[in-house]
């Protein structure tokens, strides 16, 4: 699985970006699963998300930045989600194969 495999490094930080906060979670793996070790929220900067689009990247960093700090929030690595007018989502049937081939047919 993709998501054990960015897990296998130490600890990932998985952040959402929306119109009125941004939630941060922290994540390592463990012999039992996936312990989640540590969870933010902090308020979006007004007028920074427009439409699911961030028109303004360097005071949506800063919110980041000062949310990870104030609660504590670390990681080694990070996983990000895209979403928004910009993205395109297809359905594709495929045939099964290995994990070697189906990365030989999508690279």
């Amino acid at each position: 699985m993709v998501f054990s495999r960015l897990l296998a490094r130490e600890s990932t930080l998985g952040v959402d970006v929306g119109s009125n906060s941004i939630k941060v979670v922290s994540a390592e793996p463990t012999k039992h699963g996936i312990k989640i070790d540590g969870v933010a929220m902090c308020p979006t900067p007004s007028d920074s998300v427009k439409e699911g689009v961030i028109v303004q990247i360097p005071e949506v960093a800063s919110a980041i930045q000062f949310c990870m700090r104030s609660t504590g929030v670390k990681a080694t690595s990070a996983v990000a989600a895209i979403a928004g007018p910009g993205v395109i989502v297809r359905h594709v049937s495929m045939p099964r194969m290995t994990e070697q081939v189906l990365r030989k047919s999508i690279g």
